[in-house]
């Protein structure tokens, strides 16, 4: 048995279950630099009436602080502003649990690490990817995000699909060592 290709294996897939986590809190979205000088001008006006944000606090969203912002819409969509339609509150809903599934497949990706279960690490990869490509795919549909708009996408969203590749790798290879092993020990028990 190859206990250091096991161990050098676990390790690449904890650090890329970590950096996944760490995705969550790094900007998922920023605005442009010439916006940005615009926005550090008036760091605490109001920029966002329907959820009371400051400029400085919608420079660079984490998918946690959009998470913060499509629940309080879903949640209270006409109290807040009456401008608010069913569609946004709709879109609020549908967003609220795209990032709530991704939340759950990282942390059962982590305990899919943490006990060494190789196949449920690529399957939950493949899902947690498709639920990452859905959201971008929304936020560029809206118009919310990307091409030159008010916000490009930030180093989570390069961050998370960079984990989830390394990951998805990595699980492989931890199945190849686990396979091998187990064929090791089946030989080594037959010899004896």
């Amino acid at each position: 048995m190859n206990t250091k290709n096991t161990t050098i294996s676990f390790i690449i897939t904890l650090i890329s279950v970590i950096a996944l986590i760490a995705s969550f809190f790094l900007p998922y979205a920023s605005v442009s630099d010439e916006r940005r000088e615009i926005l550090e001008n008036h760091p605490d006006e109001i920029v966002d009436e329907t959820t009371g944000m400051t400029s400085l606090e919608i420079a660079d969203m984490s998918i946690i602080e959009y998470g913060k912002v499509y629940f309080q819409i879903m949640t209270q969509g006409k109290k807040m502003d009456e401008s608010v339609t069913r569609d946004d509150i709709l879109t609020a809903t549908i967003d609220v649990v795209i990032i709530a599934l991704i939340v759950l497949f990282t942390v059962l990706l982590f305990i899919f690490v943490l006990i060494k279960k190789p196949i449920a690490l690529m399957i939950f990869s493949i899902f947690d990817f498709g639920l990452l490509y859905l959201y971008a795919y929304d936020h560029k549909d809206r118009g919310a995000i990307g091409e030159g708009r008010f916000y490009d996408f930030g180093y989570a969203y390069y961050m998370f699909y960079g984990a989830l590749i390394v990951l998805f790798i990595s699980a492989i290879w931890m199945l190849v060592l686990k396979i091998k092993n187990k064929k090791a020990a089946k030989i080594s028990t037959s010899e004896a």
